[in-house]
């Protein structure tokens, strides 16, 4: 066969539907039939689907593939054992060889992690899984049911949850626990920051509050001790004053013959306008 009759055969060529995984929302899928190669370029919710084409440009999605049609295209990608690190989002889990030096001679950059896509079992740190390379993508396959490798799994997250000395664990276990450990802090931190942010937010808001009920206008806070100090400009005049939590007013910067508490942070400003009016300082 001529190379022009293959290309209009090839041109006519009607394609069937495929199974393929979707592990990003942008990706190029491939099908190879009648030993004819065909990709597309693909935007979908990820995850394995049966994918129908349209002519040799576009596909549609026809459905959700079920396991028995996409384990079979597993089953033909090379296989890697890999412990679980933590979760990414709802279907990915950074993940790292189980045996690194293994992983490596067989193509895995150095034992580095890598994201393993399309899980659909829940997954714990350090599970034992078994994932598919699809080039570059690790897919899931499933969690190894091999003999007690989850009571194994389960130790070594008792001995992470108490923090204990990973010294003779083997390199590799060793190795994720660290990850998942400063992983764990990390997240510590930013909630511990999100939540500081919060709370600064929502006095802030407060102080706003009482001074923009007064008429006044806020130009500066900061924490003294328990207390805050605010400052604030009301009719072309700067004042401040020294606030509690409840906003009361701890110290007015006038005399007041010790009834500052009398006054919260709305009234004050009245006071403070009254004494500078009146020559009060």
């Amino acid at each position: 066969m001529g190379l022009l009759s293959l290309a209009l055969k090839i041109a006519e060529q009607e394609l069937e539907p495929f199974i393929a995984p979707i592990p990003t929302e942008n990706v190029k899928v491939h099908t190879v039939q009648e030993a004819v190669p065909f990709s597309f370029d693909v935007r979908g919710d990820p995850g394995w689907w049966l994918l129908r084409p349209v002519g040799h440009e576009r596909v549609t999605f026809e459905r959700p593939a079920i396991p028995f049609e996409y384990l079979g295209y597993l089953e033909q990608l090379p296989r890697f054992y890999v412990r679980v690190g933590m979760q990414v989002s709802s279907d990915q889990w950074l993940v790292f060889p189980f045996n690194a030096a293994d992983a490596t001679q067989r193509g895995w950059t150095n034992g580095e992690p890598r994201i393993m896509y399309l899980t659909r079992h829940r997954l714990r740190a350090l599970d034992v899984c078994v994932a598919r390379a699809m080039g570059d993508t690790l897919l899931y396959e499933r969690l190894d049911d091999r003999l007690g490798e989850s009571a194994k799994s389960a130790t070594l997250r008792i001995g992470l949850v108490l923090a204990h000395s990973f010294d003779r664990w083997a390199p590799d276990v060793r190795n994720v626990a660290q990850v998942i450990l400063e992983h764990d802090e990390r997240l510590r931190a930013e909630r511990e920051r999100r939540a500081e942010e919060d709370r600064r937010q929502q006095v802030e808001n407060r102080l706003r509050w009482h001074l923009d009920y007064a008429g006044a206008q806020m130009t500066g806070w900061n924490v003294e001790r328990d207390n805050f100090r605010v400052s604030w400009e009301f009719q072309g005049r700067e004042y401040s004053a020294l606030v509690r939590p409840d906003m009361r007013v701890q110290s007015a910067g006038i005399c007041l013959a010790g009834r500052d508490l009398e006054q919260n942070l709305t009234s004050i400003v009245r006071v403070l306008d009254r004494g500078d009016d009146d020559d009060w300082y």
